[in-house]
């Protein structure tokens, strides 16, 4: 019967206090190759495209809102310093989960990701704060509903948590302070739909924002335990202690070992497809033992 590795036996059993494996947390927290932090690389590339749409959508509406209200030349500056960021800020995400992924990719620290998402919110808010105390009143509760309604583009950060919070964070301070100073020339009830905007993106974003993180988390831990038992297998069969196979419902080979391959003078590519009871029907020793050999793997795993 197999046995498997005492390092790998310690690694799968170990458990921490609140009953996870300790396996997978290694894995999940190791900065050489965490499939968690592959994921949100990955998923962050995803949803780059979507960020930066709405953050430039969002400038050349700001930019038109202030066109006739400031000198041509900050609206222009502005909206294209805005665009340019969050153009080689989605470059980057993309890039980095291509080169920053795997265990041989090097780990993107967390502050360089909130960091970047600070620039790009100083970045859009800068003009229209430094201009809204000069706006008429109908002009600033256009303003300050852009600016809350641009708290909803967190969407496309929801996959890296400490980012969805470092936006929100901007765009509430920035909301909370165009209405202090827009307080004698807003109207209230415009204020109230402005706050009341800001409030929804704010629930809606940080709900989406768990659901997500949980469920990016849980596909990283299950392949973590799969990333294990590969391990598991690859150790029984390199050692070359037993055979290995896989049928499917009608017990035709979908997988077979090498080892096995040289009992049955067969190669691979002439048994896959093929019934095992078939392959094995002229064999009836070999019969046996791959029987009591397949028992053996079977109790190791259950």
């Amino acid at each position: 019967m197999y046995e498997a590795p005492d390092r790998y036996k310690r690694m799968v059993s170990a458990r921490l206090p609140g009953g996870e494996s300790l396996a997978l947390t290694n894995q999940v927290q190791d900065d050489c190759g965490s499939p968690l932090r592959d994921a949100q690389l990955i998923s962050r590339a995803h949803l780059a495209p979507i960020f930066a749409a709405a953050n430039i959508v969002a400038a050349l509406l700001m930019g038109s809102l202030l066109w006739s209200k400031l000198p041509t030349v900050l609206p222009i500056s502005w909206a294209g310093g805005v665009v340019v960021i969050n153009l080689l800020a989605m470059h980057l995400a993309r890039t980095q989960s291509i080169t920053h992924v795997g265990r041989s990719g090097r780990k993107v620290p967390q502050w360089q990701m909130v960091g970047e998402v600070l620039l790009r919110a100083c970045a859009f808010l800068s003009l229209p704060l430094y201009a809204f105390p000069m706006l008429d009143g109908a002009t600033q509760a256009t303003s300050a509903s852009l600016i809350a309604g641009l708290g909803v583009a967190a969407l496309g950060l929801v996959v890296v948590p400490a980012c969805v919070t470092a936006w929100m964070a901007s765009f509430t301070a920035a909301v909370c302070f165009a209405l202090f100073v827009g307080r004698d020339s807003l109207p209230f009830r415009d204020m109230l739909v402005i706050a009341f905007t800001l409030g929804a993106a704010l629930i809606g974003v940080f709900a989406v924002a768990r659901w997500a993180f949980r469920q990016l988390k849980t596909n990283a831990d299950m392949g973590s335990a799969s990333e294990s038992a590969s391990l598991l297998l690859q150790e029984y069969e390199q050692r070359g202690v037993g055979w290995l196979w896989q049928v499917d419902a009608e017990n035709r080979v979908t997988y077979i070992s090498s080892r096995m391959t040289a009992l049955l003078g067969k190669p691979a590519s002439a048994l896959l497809g093929h019934s095992l009871p078939a392959l094995l029907g002229a064999m009836p020793s070999s019969v046996g033992s791959c029987s009591r050999s397949s028992r053996s793997i079977r109790s190791k795993w259950n």
